[in-house]
């Protein structure tokens, strides 16, 4: 973004060593949050699965309020949150490693 755009758009510019986004549980972090474990698509797949268990009827009604094209959609992101999550684990690692050799 050009400081023109920045100014536009009333943003600063602090610069690369923005502490506030740490990654890590530094002092600087001021997004430390029980929430922060929590994957929202792991709560979604596993709260729909328990719903489903529970009212499998329910269920079978509130997924059918939904078009086919979005629910297929759905179900596929559904179905691969394991990956998404191992994926998003393992580039928070790589990041992590490249910071450690800073």
């Amino acid at each position: 973004m050009t400081q023109a755009e920045m100014d536009e758009f009333g943003l600063d510019d602090y610069g690369d060593d923005d502490s506030d986004f740490e990654l890590g549980d530094g002092d600087d972090n001021l997004y430390d949050a029980a929430m922060d474990d929590v994957d929202e698509l792991e709560f979604l797949r596993d709260t729909l699965t328990r719903v489903s268990e529970a009212d499998p009827a329910g269920a079978a009604g509130l997924m059918a309020g939904i078009a086919p094209e979005p629910r297929a959609k759905f179900e596929t992101l559904m179905a691969g949150v394991a990956a998404l999550v191992q994926r998003e684990a393992d580039v928070t690692a790589q990041v992590r490693a490249l910071e450690a050799k800073k």
